[in-house]
């Protein structure tokens, strides 16, 4: 069994004090926003609370699905690096980056490099990989149970917050999928973005999600992970190799039940029973009079 966590869209705080200059582009309405609304949603001790509550469940490894960052300051990257080396190992978290990380143009690899070592393929899953070296997708191996980690993350106007994945990695993606499902191993996809049409509104959807269903109902994939929408969604995709499970959670510092729900994270405990796969989804909420996470509802997904 494999016991695999799954937080979103942290929202890193405090936000580092931006220089003038690095405020004459997209990054001067995201920080006001972050002044006059965000900062307050979005609370540095909840985050802490919930990765306090996140150890003590013991995961065998855990699955962040981007949006460390806010305005992509290059500060921030590096109060992330600082942030993630603190909660553990590149070896037990798996990061992808989501629009957030990639607000504005040529900031995405600060991430890249600054949190190389929590999304980079293992050595042992290589021979799963295309050829040629690009940053995505990537792959982690876990027993006979497979990360595979997208970017959606790519730059887009004021007021957009799109994804896109873009030809080639969905290429590669369905690629991997195949390798991986020949091999029987249980694939676990992670994309910041909801991956499936009408999902979301235009102007924060996914670009090619249309191209990325085809893929997945074409191939197969058994358990998307996914964030971006500050809530809990659940839905499911009928594959050629049986239903996939496509689940968001909520934003991992969000202090308060508004009009979005309180922090939470899930779950998910994997086995293999016979020739069939198991996944037990275990959802973890904040109590924000308690000031402590607690179990809200746990379901069996296949």
């Amino acid at each position: 069994m494999l016991t695999l966590a799954h937080m979103s869209d942290p929202h890193l705080s405090p936000l580092p004090k931006p220089r003038l200059r690095q405020l004459c582009n997209k990054r001067l309405i995201g920080f006001l926003s972050w002044q006059l609304n965000r900062k307050h949603q979005h609370q540095r001790d909840v985050l802490d609370v919930l990765c306090t509550d996140l150890k003590a469940q013991n995961p065998d490894h855990v699955a962040l699905t981007g949006d460390l960052a806010n305005i992509s300051l290059p500060d921030e990257f590096t109060q992330a690096q600082a942030w993630l080396t603190a909660l553990g190992s590149g070896d037990w978290i798996s990061v992808i980056p989501g629009n957030h990380d990639a607000y504005v143009p040529k900031t995405l690899p600060l991430g890249l490099d600054a949190w190389h070592d929590y999304m980079t393929s293992d050595a042992d899953a290589r021979h799963f990989l295309p050829a040629g070296e690009v940053n995505f997708p990537y792959i982690r191996l876990r027993d006979k149970i497979a990360l595979i980690g997208t970017s959606t993350a790519v730059p887009y106007p004021p007021w957009i917050a799109r994804g896109k994945l873009g030809e080639d990695q969905i290429k590669r993606l369905a690629e991997i999928l195949q390798k991986l499902g020949d091999a029987k191993y249980f694939r676990v996809l992670m994309i910041h973005h909801p991956p499936l049409p009408g999902q979301n509104h235009w102007r924060k959807a996914l670009a090619d999600a249309k191209a990325l269903q085809e893929v997945l109902s074409k191939v197969g994939v058994e358990l998307v992970l996914h964030g971006h929408n500050h809530t809990s969604m659940q839905t499911s995709l009928e594959t050629t190799t049986g239903k996939a499970a496509v689940i968001g959670v909520p934003s991992a510092s969000k202090a308060q039940d508004t009009h979005k729900p309180a922090a939470r994270y899930n779950l998910y405990r994997i086995t293999k029973k016979g020739k069939a796969w198991k996944c037990l989804m275990t959802e973890r909420a904040y109590n924000p009079v308690t000031n402590e996470f607690r179990e809200i509802r746990s379901m069996e997904l296949l």
